[in-house]
């Protein structure tokens, strides 16, 4: 009982997973931080099998790390440091060049396959860092940090949360606040007074000197562009966040229903000799003798009247 439930459970925080962490490394476990260099890609510290791996999820995953897209990719064992790695994912399939659209299960394959990824364009000045100081992506929370720096809160407005989201590839921002959320004073502050008039990062102005204190520390969380599209399948019409709102609530009936069998089945003292047969009426049987009982009262009051008339 208690293995099955585990499995499905598991699935379903799979699903709801939030933080995205990407990275490039070179030949000697150097991070790689500009375009037009190979490097070995690893998701949460361990690498990404080539199955089902093709230049679209190539480009969502470049975008993911605050570049412009991909050059190319290959696959293979080149380098000897890959084996101190785990083979973190596998079967990675996008439908757009947008990491929200893509999917992947945990991997089964070998060094063999690790997936080698060149990004172009330069990666954006600010990226966004859990609190183990990972590199993430995605709609939770993040600290936001500029040149491996924080950004102060001073003068920062909807406009400035909205050029630092497009500067890293989203759609613009979701919300954002001021203040702690962990430890951030291991980092410098590398940014003060961002005003922005537009929400872009060329009507922008702001200074790199600061009198500012960690307290102040943006916290930001951006839209995807995903977010912001109705994808619609093509042969039914349907909105496909939709299909994927119903396909989850007919896992999560379908998880009720086993468990609920599950405790049922458990919660009894009876044997088989006291099952329950039962043959039900259809509602034409019971309207079929509702009108043979109208018919029978009927002819029992025509009856009953010729004989008072005799």
């Amino acid at each position: 009982m208690f293995r099955g439930s585990v499995l499905i459970l598991t699935a379903i925080i799979l699903i709801s997973e939030g933080a995205i962490v990407f990275q490039l490394v070179d030949s000697s476990r150097n991070y790689i931080t500009t375009g037009e260099q190979e490097g070995l890609l690893l998701y949460n510290g361990g690498t990404v099998c080539h199955s089902h791996f093709n230049i679209t999820a190539a480009h969502a995953i470049c975008k993911v790390m605050g570049f412009e897209g991909a050059l190319g990719w290959t696959s293979g064992q080149k380098w000897k440091i890959q084996p101190s790695f785990s083979v973190a994912i596998q079967s990675v399939r996008c439908p757009v060049s947008d990491w929200s659209s893509c999917t992947y299960i945990s991997s089964g394959c070998n060094h063999a396959g690790d997936v080698f990824l060149t990004c172009s364009g330069t990666r954006s000045s600010f990226s966004l860092v859990d609190r183990r100081k990972y590199t993430v992506s995605g709609s939770q929370e993040f600290l936001l940090l500029y040149n491996g720096g924080t950004v102060c809160g001073d003068q920062f407005s909807n406009n400035s949360a909205d050029a630092a989201c497009r500067d890293m590839g989203y759609s613009g921002s979701k919300n954002w606040r001021v203040g702690t959320c962990w430890n951030a004073g291991t980092y410098r502050i590398a940014l003060e007074d961002m005003n922005c008039t537009e929400g872009h990062w060329g009507s922008c102005s702001y200074t790199t000197s600061h009198n500012c204190e960690h307290g102040k520390d943006i916290f930001i969380s951006c839209i995807s562009r995903q977010d912001n599209v109705a994808m619609v399948n093509s042969e039914t019409g349907d909105s496909v966040k939709e299909a994927g709102e119903n396909l989850a609530i007919a896992i999560l009936t379908l998880v009720c229903t086993v468990l609920v069998f599950l405790l049922v089945k458990k919660s009894h003292n009876c044997v088989r000799g006291k099952d329950i047969f039962i043959s039900c009426k259809s509602r034409q049987e019971s309207e079929s003798k509702t009108l043979d009982s109208s018919s029978e009262q009927e002819n029992l009051e025509k009856e009953t009247e010729d004989k008072a008339t005799v």
